[in-house]
């Protein structure tokens, strides 16, 4: 069963594979958190940068992949009658995501966008579950608030994620029909 939540978690681990170069030239990975909208970086909140938030920004239905070939999961029976099946039925969903990365370098701006241009941008793949969706990169912009006399200026860019996943719609137990009993009601001549 894949849900919401199950793909929240595979687009975090897929964004922590994400790295920065120190001052020594190693690669140190990036910190990711889920954030709201309203919250997603508190300018004043001295994380240490570079740091990357992302929140989930719609969940759209797509109708054009409902004709698409899935093969219905059978579970073991949920009875003991051979009748009783278990069968999933899923949902095809776009899945649009927003990642913001705040940096204190431009550097780092320049370093993690060609890693998230060259994993996404045709089309990248994230695990859920078990399950393997593909991830594309429709945008990135600048939304930097730079600030010329200040010392704590942020650089912020935001790119614009698509996942395009299958939701569960929970499992339902179907009958199977084995016979078919019919006894003749009425006779009529004709």
């Amino acid at each position: 069963m894949v849900t919401l939540r199950e793909i929240d978690e595979g687009l975090k681990k897929a964004l922590e594979g994400l790295v920065y170069l120190d001052k020594n030239g190693n690669s140190v990975p990036v910190k990711v958190i889920y954030a709201i909208p309203e919250k997603a970086f508190a300018k004043d909140s001295r994380q240490s940068l570079p740091i990357v938030s992302f929140f989930r920004v719609s969940v759209m239905p797509n109708p054009s992949r409902f004709n698409a070939f899935i093969r219905p999961w059978y579970g073991a029976p949920a009875k003991r009658e051979d009748l009783d099946w278990n069968i999933t039925k899923f949902t095809p969903v776009d899945v649009q995501y927003q990642v913001d990365v705040w940096c204190k370098y431009y550097s780092d701006v320049s370093y993690l966008q060609t890693q998230l241009v060259h994993w996404f941008a045709y089309g990248g793949k994230i695990n859920c579950g078990g399950l393997v969706f593909p991830v594309f990169l429709e945008d990135i912009s600048d939304a930097s608030e730079l600030e010329s006399d200040s010392e704590d200026r942020i650089l912020r860019f935001v790119a614009t994620l698509r996942i395009e996943s299958w939701l569960s719609a929970g499992e339902k137990e179907t009958k199977r029909i084995e016979t078919i009993v019919n006894e003749l009601i009425e006779l009529t001549d004709n």
